[in-house]
């Protein structure tokens, strides 16, 4: 479904699945096959454009290897987190996100590193 909220925001879009996370994960990743890939590519942009904006609110030691080794120390950053988190993480997301890159054509980890930023944020 589609839910338009207001003349210049793209409209909400609702997927109503059933079955198990991943059968569900799998079904979000093929239906919004596009929006996800499009989302993590202009994610990881944004997050890239903007590292001067983030950067002040991590934790020092994580500045030091972003000013170090640049950007692409992010995706390391970022899993050390998905590892620290890990057996912390139900099986069911774990389930969802498989399911969503299988469907959508990225790889879990892709789908992963997305869900832990906040969390890297956060955590920093």
């Amino acid at each position: 479904y589609q839910v338009k909220t207001a003349d210049d925001l793209p409209p909400l879009l609702i997927a109503h699945l059933y079955g198990s996370a991943y059968e569900m994960g799998y079904a979000q990743g093929e239906l919004l096959k596009s929006e996800i890939q499009a989302t993590s590519t202009g994610f990881f942009q944004f997050v890239t454009e903007q590292i001067d904006t983030f950067l002040p609110h991590w934790s020092k030691p994580l500045q030091d290897i972003i000013n170090k080794f640049g950007i692409g120390a992010l995706d390391v950053a970022l899993d050390l987190e998905i590892a620290a988190t890990y057996e912390y993480t139900p099986q069911r997301f774990i389930d969802e996100m498989e399911g969503m890159a299988a469907g959508s054509g990225l790889s879990t980890n892709e789908i992963h590193r997305i869900s832990m930023f906040p969390v890297l944020c956060v955590d920093t």
